[in-house]
């Protein structure tokens, strides 16, 4: 069963329930906090923008027992590689990490908090792609931003440690120059004007530019 999606955009809601299981024993002590969390992706996909939701087709993976430290950031790196082989779309991906970082947060809160045991949990993820063949409705997402557009695009600092570019999933160092999209999200210069040469939507909210054929 593939998963690929590089015909394919993200249409409609995306959902992720995170949900705390319990305490698990380890095998060996453990140094610190560590978190079990399995997955269980759906992916909803249409081979028309006209089929009905009973003919879609429903792929569905799931991936055990992922052992991640407790860093937020280096606990999002190893969470997204992990989704990104399971083909995963960025556009998923970028809408997840809240929602998952703080399903492991409410976890430790609930957990009676104990360093020699896993937090168990489990992320269901939901969402729906569109099989595009030249004439979807949705087509415009694979068109390019203008160069203009792209020229205009403001410059910044990034100020907080937590601020990640959502294309290449690398943390900005503070004080490093970064990118502002007009919706005000940040990125690598580089990662996002090859991002948008390709598509004019902004990968983590779908904010979309000015094409050519608006200017």
């Amino acid at each position: 069963m593939s998963m690929a999606t590089e015909n394919w955009q993200v249409v409609g809601d995306i959902t992720c329930n995170p949900k705390y299981l319990g305490l698990v024993q380890p095998e060996k002590e453990l140094p610190n906090t560590k978190f079990l969390m399995d997955f269980n992706v759906k992916m909803r996909r249409a081979q028309s923008t006209v089929l009905e939701d009973d003919e879609e087709i429903v792929e569905e993976k799931n991936l055990r027992s992922v052992e991640l430290e407790y860093n937020p950031h280096s606990m999002w790196v190893a969470i997204n590689k992990e989704l990104q082989d399971l083909q995963v779309p960025i556009q998923v991906r970028a809408a997840i990490e809240d929602p998952i970082l703080k399903g492991t947060r409410v976890a430790r809160a609930d957990s009676s908090y104990d360093a020699r045991k896993y937090l168990h949990m489990e992320v269901a993820i939901d969402f729906r792609v569109g099989v595009f063949d030249g004439i979807s409705e949705y087509e415009p997402a694979f068109v390019p931003a203008s160069e203009a557009s792209i020229k205009k695009l403001g410059k910044t600092r990034a100020e907080v440690s937590s601020t990640m570019c959502t294309v290449c999933m690398e943390e900005m160092m503070v004080g490093s120059e970064a990118t502002r999209m007009p919706c005000s999200h940040l990125y690598h210069e580089s990662c996002i004007v090859e991002w948008l040469q390709k598509s004019g939507v902004c990968p983590s909210c779908k904010f979309r530019m000015p094409t050519d054929d608006d200017e």
